[in-house]
């Protein structure tokens, strides 16, 4: 009996540890918005998984040599966060300048992933919608024309 529960303690910690270990990115690639833009993206991001909370993805993104910084800072309280994690939620901050010269630049000039974490593929960065705030426009990829990202923003819309 004490071999047992021993067993099953030792095979919780193990699956615990590689449950919680954070699953690091590091992609560069080509996106391209619907009318044909194409831009340079480095992804250097961290998905970070918790027991009670919503997963959370921080790093850095870089598009066309611009540096976006994100880091989540939630302010629901905790049983708002275990509903969100029970939910299958994701924690997807807005990327930023950093550091900013004012507060309104976080308005201005952002990065946002808003398929991240959705149940889609860009959790895994195989397919990726980013929306660019400073010129206002949706890129998705990979891809290298806008015939290739129609597709891309098909599969994210239908989930396939």
């Amino acid at each position: 009996m004490i071999s047992i529960l021993l067993i099953l303690a030792v095979s919780a910690g193990i699956a615990l540890k590689f449950y919680l270990k954070p699953d690091n990115k590091y992609i560069t690639t080509t996106l391209c918005s619907l009318d044909g833009k194409k831009v340079k993206v480095v992804f250097e991001v961290t998905w970070r998984r918790h027991l009670l909370t919503p997963a959370t993805l921080e790093g850095m993104i870089a598009v066309d040599r611009s540096v976006y910084r994100g880091r989540v800072s939630d302010s629901r309280g905790f049983t708002e966060q275990i509903g969100a994690k029970f939910r299958g939620d994701a924690e997807i901050p807005h990327f930023v300048i950093w550091p900013q010269q004012s507060g309104e630049d976080a308005f201005e000039d952002y990065v946002w992933l808003p398929y991240a974490g959705s149940g889609s593929d860009t959790d895994s960065f195989k397919r990726i919608c980013l929306f660019v705030a400073k010129d206002d426009t949706l890129y998705y990829g990979p891809a290298e024309n806008a015939e290739e990202a129609r597709a891309v923003m098909e599969q994210l819309v239908n989930g396939r």
